[in-house]
């Protein structure tokens, strides 16, 4: 819902535009990306009270005498990137740092989903989190979580609980854009009263539902769209998403391994080009980006630079990072460079490489060579968001561990696996002095769900493959969406002592081999975010990811440290692990960890 402009802000940018008073701004002599009309135009851009308010063509007389001016010759001038669907704390940034980090590189506006938060401390946590973006230069907009937990209590612990209230309150905010999706489709599906009730909320506030329709058939995807849900983020392929458009979705391209990678864009490039679909309900999102890939790679813009390489039409790529995602957000008042709508913009010299030289936010220049220029106060959050993890840790290796009766030698067991989807292997485990051993040579790892909030001392124990350490342990507080922490490793001596030092360290990362910790990260708000800088943070989050490849074996080739996040999500389809133990995500419903038959 846009914030209204009152009749005095509204008439003095109609005076600025019909000439009777000066702009403040003016940005001259640039090639306009002009998403409303689909070309690239010359065009001067006059700017009032952070606001376009015309849009002057060339030969057109002007006067700009004491005016602010930006020369933009012989580059392109674009609207500022919007996102319309990430977590903050994947990046484990403190928001004026995010914030920092991503306007220079020409995103403008996110809207995030801190279900995070919400899960780790609750609302109370979530209204701390927003509170703390004011003033910073990038507008967030909020998702609102639509199911703190997600999984009901017997299949997983909460960590906190939001009502039906707090849902309603949420969207009653003046940031919240829509009723976040990231749930298993089944809730909705199942025709689940409580989330049915949600979505009517929403829909009666003039909110939009978001959705997560991961590989359904036809009849899936109508049932979807029939009650309500708009978009989804997780096609996988050109395939998917042209399903999701055809039968009413807005398509959020989310690129990541083994999802709609630099081969789906060529496609989709094609096909635009070809006629073949019209682009104009696609989006570009980031969802999780870790720091040192953001650093690296970029965030948004690194998902707009892999369109233009990809051979996406220049101006179809440029809509879907920003006028195709204001209007699934129902705001007018970004998304494009035209008058009435906030002077978000980019002045970019290189436009494949989408190089970004300056950025304006309502108006004002905030980064310049790839750093933003202002100067910011740091977030601060409350203190209840640090020391979550209330739980102890296991007391000894053996209860990390499943034994097993008789004289067995081997036991067959369901074993996660980290794919995309996950899936269930059924292996042959060997048994040790009464207890299941992981196969590290098979690739098979012991995994350790550990309760953190209410020391319950539920664990849930199982076996992992896909991850591929050849040695030691790891240990982690960011397990989403619960954020139990958990260990995996080829060693239970190891995962006890990794546990322990996360514990220490009240949230992060740790990395254990012969008993000896190897690396560590320590993250202290909610157990996923830092208080150091991001150049600081992204190399120590590089230094850990190296760690576990080169010290501990980590096989995984493509971002470790994501994978890691998410081996015991339940969220991700098709399996997961919780403090309860293996679980169904599609059925919601628990795993036994023996087969039968």
């Amino acid at each position: 819902m846009n914030p209204a402009l009152s009749l005095a802000e509204r008439t003095a940018l109609m005076k600025a535009a019909a000439g009777e008073d000066r702009p403040d701004l003016a940005i001259v002599g640039g090639l306009l990306a002009n998403v409303l009309s689909g070309e690239f135009h010359l065009a001067d851009i006059l700017v009032k009270d952070g606001r376009v308010v015309r849009l002057v063509e060339p030969g057109e007389a002007l006067d700009l005498a004491g005016v602010d001016i930006v020369d933009a010759a012989g580059r392109h001038v674009v609207p500022g990137l919007i996102d319309p669907h990430m977590h903050l704390e994947s990046s484990s940034l403190m928001p004026d740092e995010f914030a920092k980090a991503i306007v220079a590189r020409g995103v403008t506006t996110v809207a995030i989903d801190p279900h995070e938060f919400g899960n780790v401390v609750g609302l109370a946590g979530i209204e701390a989190l927003m509170r703390s973006t004011a003033g910073l230069p990038v507008r967030f907009l909020l998702r609102v979580p639509a199911r703190v937990p997600e999984l009901p209590d017997h299949l997983e612990t909460p960590g906190r609980t939001i009502d039906d209230a707090g849902t309603e309150a949420m969207l009653g905010w003046p940031e919240a854009a829509c009723l976040a999706g990231d749930i298993s489709p089944n809730f909705i599906l199942s025709r689940d009263a409580t989330q049915l009730r949600r979505m009517q909320m929403a829909y009666d506030r003039g909110r939009f539902v978001s959705g997560y329709v991961p590989q359904l058939p036809g009849r899936g995807i109508d049932t979807m769209v029939a009650g309500g849900v708009q978009d989804s983020h997780v096609p996988k392929s050109v395939g998917e998403l042209v399903a999701n458009l055809r039968h009413g979705l807005h398509a959020l391209l989310t690129p990541r391994p083994g999802r709609f990678e630099a081969d789906s864009f060529a496609e989709l490039g094609g096909l635009i080009r070809r006629g073949v679909i019209d682009g104009r309900r696609i989006s570009l999102c980031t969802d999780d980006v870790l720091v040192h890939e953001l650093l690296a790679d970029g965030h948004l813009d690194a998902r707009l630079r892999m369109a233009l390489r990809m051979k996406v039409p220049a101006m179809a790529a440029l809509q879907m990072a920003t006028l195709n995602t204001a209007t699934l957000l129902r705001r007018d008042d970004i998304g494009a460079i035209a008058p009435g709508r906030h002077a978000d913009l980019a002045i970019v010299s290189d436009l494949e490489n989408f190089v970004v030289d300056e950025v304006l936010f309502g108006g004002q220049r905030v980064a310049a060579e790839g750093r933003c220029t202002l100067t910011m106060a740091r977030t601060t959050l409350p203190d209840f968001t640090r020391s979550t993890i209330v739980s102890d840790m296991p007391a000894s290796a053996e209860a990390l561990q499943i034994p097993v009766a008789g004289d067995r030698t081997a036991v067959r067991c369901n074993v996660l696996v980290s794919s995309h989807p996950k899936t269930l292997a059924r292996k042959d485990l060997p048994v040790v002095s009464g207890y299941l051993r992981p196969d590290v040579e098979g690739d098979v790892l012991a995994l350790a769900v550990v309760e953190r909030y209410h020391s319950s001392g539920r664990i849930g124990r199982g076996f992992v493959s896909g991850f591929g350490l050849q040695r030691g342990a790891v240990a982690s507080s960011t397990n989403h969406n619960n954020h139990h922490v958990f260990a995996l490793g080829a060693d239970y001596g190891d995962m006890k002592l990794a546990l322990d030092e996360l514990k220490r360290l009240q949230g992060g990362y740790v990395a254990v081999l012969e008993g000896r910790i190897v690396a560590s990260l320590q993250l202290p708000v909610i157990g996923m975010i830092s208080d150091l800088p991001a150049e600081e943070l992204a190399g120590a989050m590089a230094d850990f990811e190296r760690r576990m490849v080169e010290v501990l074996g980590c096989s995984v080739a493509k971002r470790p440290m994501y994978a890691l996040n998410f081996i015991c999500s339940p969220v991700v389809m098709n399996y997961g692990m919780t403090d309860f133990g293996l679980v169904d995500s599609a059925n919601l419903k628990p795993v036994p960890l023996f087969p039968e038959g």
